[in-house]
C-alpha cells in the first residue's frame, strides 16, 4: 500500500480505505461503515463520493458484509483505568453515544475518574469527530471526567486546601498534604497546568472525599474535584478533543500534538519496523500510528516515552 498512489484511496490524505481493486474497495467500504459514525458528517459524505465513483468504475454494489454467525465479532473495547480495564461497547450510532454517555455518568457515582478517564476520553473523541449535539451538560461533565480542559488556578487552589480545613485532616495526613499543597502554591504556570499535575490535585481531592465520606456530597453542597480542576468552556474542551487519536488495536486515546512533539523518535521507531520508503508528514504519522497493530503501538509508545 505505501506505493500506491493517493488517488486510489477513498480517504486520500490519511491513505486510508483503498478502492484500487474490487476487492480492496469491498473490504473499504465495510470497514468505513463502520467508522463514519465517528466522523465529521462533511468529511464521511466526501468519502462516501469517492467510494461512488470507485464503485461505478469496478461495477460493483458496495455494501457493508454481513458477518455469519461463525465469525463473532468483538463490539467491546477494554480502556485501561488506574484500577483495571473498564468494559465499554463501541459507538456506532447515535443510540451508542447517548447509551456510552448515560453509562459513564452513572458509574461515576461508584467510580474513582480515574478508573472512568480513558472511557470519558474516548465519548469526547466520537463526539469532536462526528455530528451529535456537543454542547451539552452531559458532554461537559463527561469531558471534565476524561480530564480535557482546564480551570481556574486559584479556584483549583482553594479548592484543594478547603478540602483540608472541612475534613479535618488526621495527624498522618496532615503533614503530606499541606507539603504538597505548598509545593503547588510555588509551582510556574507551565507546572501547575501540567496533565500529570492537574490529574495528581484532582485525585489527591477525591482520595480525601473518599477517606472522609464526601463523595456522597458531590454535586450537592461541594463540587466533584474533576468540575472545578477541569472546569472550562465548551469550544476549548473541543479544541482539545480535536487534538484525540484513537488507536483501536490498543484501546488507547493519544493526543496528537503530543505524538507530533515526538515525531523523530516516532519517525526513528517506525523506519525501524516498517521500513517506508520516505519519513511520513504529519498526517500520515498520525494515520500510520492509528493504524498499528497492538504490538507495534505498545512498542512505540514506550519508545517515545
Amino acid at each position: 500500500m505505501d506505493n500506491l498512489d493517493k488517488s486510489w484511496f477513498a480517504y486520500p490524505s490519511m491513505r486510508k480505505y483503498p478502492i484500487h481493486t474490487k476487492e480492496a474497495a469491498l473490504h473499504s467500504y465495510d470497514e468505513f461503515s463502520r467508522d463514519k459514525f465517528t466522523m465529521a458528517k462533511a468529511l464521511a459524505d466526501d468519502i462516501k463520493q469517492r467510494f461512488d465513483k470507485a464503485a461505478s468504475f469496478h461495477e460493483v454494489e458496495l455494501k457493508a458484509f454481513k458477518k455469519e454467525a461463525s465469525e463473532p465479532v468483538s463490539d467491546i473495547l477494554l480502556l485501561k483505568g488506574k484500577s483495571g480495564d473498564l468494559a465499554i461497547s463501541k459507538i456506532t450510532s447515535i443510540e451508542d453515544f447517548k447509551s456510552a454517555t448515560e453509562f459513564i455518568l452513572d458509574k461515576r457515582a461508584s467510580m474513582k475518574r480515574a478508573d472512568l478517564q480513558e472511557a470519558a476520553k474516548y465519548v469526547v473523541w466520537v463526539a469532536a469527530n462526528s455530528d451529535v449535539e456537543q454542547d451539552t451538560p452531559e458532554l461537559r461533565k463527561i469531558a471534565r471526567i476524561a480530564g480535557i480542559g482546564v480551570g481556574d488556578r486559584d479556584e483549583i487552589q482553594e479548592t484543594f486546601e478547603k478540602r483540608a480545613d472541612m475534613c479535618v485532616l488526621s495527624d498522618k495526613d496532615h503533614g503530606p498534604f499541606w507539603e504538597y499543597a505548598n509545593e503547588l502554591r510555588n509551582l510556574p504556570d507551565e507546572e501547575f497546568y501540567k496533565e500529570a499535575t492537574l490529574n495528581k490535585i484532582c485525585d489527591t481531592i477525591e482520595e480525601i472525599d473518599e477517606i472522609y465520606n464526601n463523595t456522597y456530597r458531590y454535586g450537592k453542597d461541594i463540587p466533584a474535584p474533576e468540575d472545578v480542576v477541569f472546569g472550562s468552556n465548551m469550544d476549548d474542551l473541543l479544541k482539545e478533543a480535536k487534538d484525540l487519536m484513537y488507536v483501536e488495536s490498543i484501546d488507547a486515546t493519544l493526543s496528537k500534538s503530543a505524538l507530533l512533539q515526538r515525531k523523530e523518535a516516532a519517525q526513528a521507531f517506525l523506519a525501524k519496523y516498517l521500513a517506508p520508503e520516505k519519513p511520513y508528514n504529519d498526517e500520515e504519522l498520525i494515520a500510520k500510528v492509528a493504524s498499528l497493530d497492538a504490538k507495534l503501538a505498545d512498542q512505540l509508545l514506550e519508545a517515545i516515552k
